[in-house]
């Protein structure tokens, strides 16, 4: 028996290494994240149907202190951004196995492992998500901490004043 369709609404995702994506990104972040579900869950979850949709984005950049090379500092723009998005899965249920829509969409993102896993499904499917160097776990916003709580490492190192430059080599 096929169960109803569940939405999971506010899902929320960081790539790092990308600036703000364009349509076609955003058409390419749907498909490649419904894909890698799927994939996921296969052998799991029967007749699994997912459908993600892009809500809003928001970015950042700063500037960051890359490492050294041949004695010169150099620095380079660091861009990420964050997704909200909604996905909307049914499947087939067996007695055996009944998951909730939310640990669908999330368990695939909860680990470092799973994570490199869409991050190089990211990277082949689509050539503008070369840069992407990294992806956030992914968390419900209605269920994240405290907004007033600051996260480990707080904001030291981020300069609210970006300095573009090039150094003479």
């Amino acid at each position: 028996k096929r169960t109803s369709p569940a939405t999971v609404k506010d899902l929320t995702v960081v790539l790092s290494g990308v600036p703000i994506l364009t349509s076609s990104d955003i058409d390419h972040f749907e498909s490649i994240t419904s894909k890698y579900l799927i994939a996921y869950w296969e052998g799991k979850l029967r007749g699994l149907i997912v459908t993600t949709k892009f809500i809003e984005q928001s970015s950042a950049s700063a500037l960051q202190q890359a490492e050294r090379s041949g004695g010169n500092n150099f620095r380079r723009l660091q861009y990420d951004v964050q997704i909200t998005y909604t996905q909307t899965i049914s499947y087939i249920s067996s007695t055996d196995l009944d998951m909730t829509a939310e640990n669908i969409a999330l368990e695939p993102f909860d680990t470092n492992v799973k994570r490199r896993s869409f991050l190089v499904l990211l990277n082949d499917d689509y050539p503008r998500f070369d840069n992407v160097k990294t992806v956030s776990q992914v968390k419900i916003a209605a269920l994240l901490e405290d907004p007033e709580t600051e996260p480990e490492g707080g904001n030291e190192g981020i300069n609210m004043y970006i300095i573009i430059g090039t150094a003479a080599g």
